[in-house]
């Protein structure tokens, strides 16, 4: 597989909490190319924009699964 990033590996882990509710948890790996410069940008760049980026996506993820999809319309613009 190709991309932009020496590894990118996203998977979704399912949960059941004490109350009965289900939680999502994201995990994500990623290694950018370019050696310490790539890692560089790893700690200084890419891990908050992943952290926000799942944040958005996962408040989007939440809102559909609990029906108000009106909410989630305005993260698509």
């Amino acid at each position: 597989i190709r991309g932009h990033f020496r590894r990118f590996e996203h998977e979704h882990i399912f949960d059941s909490s004490s109350d009965g509710q289900t939680v999502m948890h994201d995990r994500l790996r990623v290694s950018a190319p370019f050696g310490a410069v790539g890692l560089l940008m790893e700690r200084l760049i890419l891990r908050r924009y992943f952290i926000k980026f799942l944040q958005r996506r996962n408040a989007v993820i939440q809102q559909v699964a609990e029906g108000r999809t009106e909410e989630w319309r305005r993260y698509l613009h």
